[in-house]
């Protein structure tokens, strides 16, 4: 099956050159925010509403900071997302809490006021590839974790946003591994990390559900330039072929 794309957008701006390139999941967060920065819910909304209006085919997801970040905001801040249908928060600096999974429930319960309803957006767990850069817990732990937590999927990220890229900390046979383990839970998977077109093309011929990507849709391949239309559009055949 062919990958489905995710581009990471953060404005009304990007919103709109997503949503007309017809991208399958876009992502909204803030770049100069961290791998997971969080956006505010004034731009979620709005990215959220001209998604829907202009590519209503298109899942929406947005990204939530770190379990750390959010526990230490008032619930204020965080209330009331917009319909989304998934969500992620990271899991940085918890590599040595026991009670780390109560505090990444802890987390998401303060981002839905009503994580029951059926309509409420599906949780992302995110396992960071440079762990000991993050201080995260280890992938097999997550994956178990997001598995009894009943997450529709597991994304593989990058914590530092620096020259190191997904494929220089994870080997393939390390991913067909942890894709197993994802596949036989039920969720899917998904792939990120300062991805390059090659890294696409690589990727998209793996088992993966999901490509990640915002440094390889923006201009100069740069993840805090802007969004480009021609790279999506060259990312979108790439997974084609």
């Amino acid at each position: 099956m062919t990958p489905k794309l995710l581009v990471s957008i953060r404005n009304s701006l990007e919103a709109h050159i997503a949503a007309g390139a017809g991208v399958d999941i876009i992502d909204i967060k803030e770049p100069e925010q961290g791998s997971l920065g969080m956006a505010s819910i004034d731009v979620i909304r709005e990215c959220v509403t001209i998604v829907h209006q202009l590519a209503p085919n298109s899942l929406v997801s947005a990204a939530c900071g770190e379990v750390t970040e959010r526990l230490s905001t008032s619930t204020s801040a965080t209330e009331q997302l917009p319909n989304l249908q998934f969500l992620k928060i990271g899991l940085a600096g918890l590599a040595h809490k026991q009670n780390w999974q109560q505090q990444w429930n802890a987390a998401r319960e303060m981002l839905l006021s009503s994580p029951s309803e059926s309509n409420s957006p599906k949780w992302i767990a995110v396992v960071y590839a440079d762990a000991n850069e993050a201080g995260s817990p280890p992938a097999k732990e997550i994956i178990a974790a997001a598995a009894q937590e009943n997450c529709a999927g597991v994304l593989f990220d990058t914590y530092a946003k620096n020259d190191r890229r997904f494929s220089d900390w994870i080997s393939n046979e390390q991913l067909s591994e942890h894709l197993n383990l994802i596949h036989e839970s039920g969720m899917f998977c998904a792939v990120a990390g300062k991805l390059t077109m090659e890294d696409v093309s690589r990727f998209a011929s793996l088992p993966v559900d999901v490509i990640a990507v915002r440094s390889a849709a923006c201009e100069d391949g740069r993840r805090t330039a802007s969004l480009s239309a021609d790279r999506i559009k060259e990312l979108q055949q790439r997974i084609a072929e």
